[in-house]
């Protein structure tokens, strides 16, 4: 299952609210893998970024994120590299 998030949420995530809404969607999806697409996405919030990792750290599901840009993939990674995770397709 793939989420386009500029077009189900917002082309900024900039909340704790709306990372914790994302993974509800996640979660209760019948899918294992789910896909993050983050393509039109402009800005993305340290405060998002930290919810986001948390809350993916203890998904039961495995989440893939794809078109991220340069800057969305640094901010989220250097949030991850924390827990020893990574952010994208190549986990």
């Amino acid at each position: 299952m793939t989420i386009l998030l500029k077009e189900e949420y917002a082309w900024t995530l900039d909340s704790v609210w709306l990372a914790e809404e994302i993974f509800e969607n996640i979660n209760s999806q019948d899918d294992e893998v789910v896909v993050l697409d983050f393509e039109g996405i402009r800005f993305i919030s340290l405060s998002f970024t930290q919810a986001y990792v948390n809350f993916k750290r203890h998904s039961p599901k495995k989440i893939r994120e794809i078109n991220l840009n340069k800057e969305n993939k640094t901010m989220l990674q250097v949030v991850a590299d924390k827990f020893n995770m990574k952010i994208g397709l190549e986990e």
